[in-house]
């Protein structure tokens, strides 16, 4: 807590034991992202990938939650987690066609949960870009507020445009744009307790 609000600028008191655990689990998923990514690239087979998410599962969830033991159902959420933060670098980055995306994602969330690439399903990876869409939506209206508190007059991007250009299929139709906004509204309001609510829209 002290270290977070030195590095916030706000006092221990000021972060609460929600902020610090949201900050734990971000750090978290990205730590088991870049360290399953390596460890499977270095894995040979079936076998080692199978090592790689046993044993670095237990270490990162370990470190985040003081806890020695974890449940296959953590582990699994764990792996979720990291390969929705692998998407959600490859949705902020990529300039390819949306095939070629796709093709990135699939690589790097693979490598991120210990897989082969083979291995995700279309629907996984539809799944992945569509979670890292809002990843990155998301992220973009967290700067936007950050922005605003230090500047009102500050502009901020569309929000909306960040989720059409990750999923790569052309702009959104009204009815799709309404549901991308509440489910961002929801999301953000349900993680940050109502800090960041306001989604732009177009």
């Amino acid at each position: 807590q002290e270290m977070l609000g030195t590095a916030t600028g706000q006092g221990k008191s000021d972060i609460t034991d929600d902020q610090l655990a949201r900050r734990l689990s971000n750090a978290m998923k990205d730590e088991l992202a870049e360290s399953m990514a390596a460890c499977t690239r270095a894995a040979t087979d079936d076998i080692a990938r199978q090592l790689c998410r046993d044993i670095l599962t237990d270490q990162v969830l370990s470190t985040a939650d003081n806890r020695t033991k974890h449940s296959k159902g953590d582990k699994n959420q764990a792996l979720k987690e990291a390969g929705k933060a692998a998407a959600t670098d490859v949705v902020k980055d990529c300039q390819g066609t949306r095939e070629e995306c796709l093709t990135r994602l699939r690589e790097k969330a693979a490598e991120s949960m210990g897989r082969r690439p083979e291995d995700l399903t279309e629907v996984e990876v539809e799944r992945l870009n569509e979670e890292g869409s809002k990843e990155a939506a998301k992220e973009s209206i967290k700067s936007c507020t950050s922005a605003k508190k230090d500047n009102a007059q500050a502009t901020c991007g569309d929000a909306l445009a960040v989720y059409a250009a990750g999923r790569g299929k052309g702009d959104l139709d009204a009815l799709e744009q309404r549901r991308v906004k509440q489910e961002l509204a929801e999301d953000l309001e349900n993680s940050t307790r109502g800090v960041f609510t306001v989604v732009p829209s177009r």
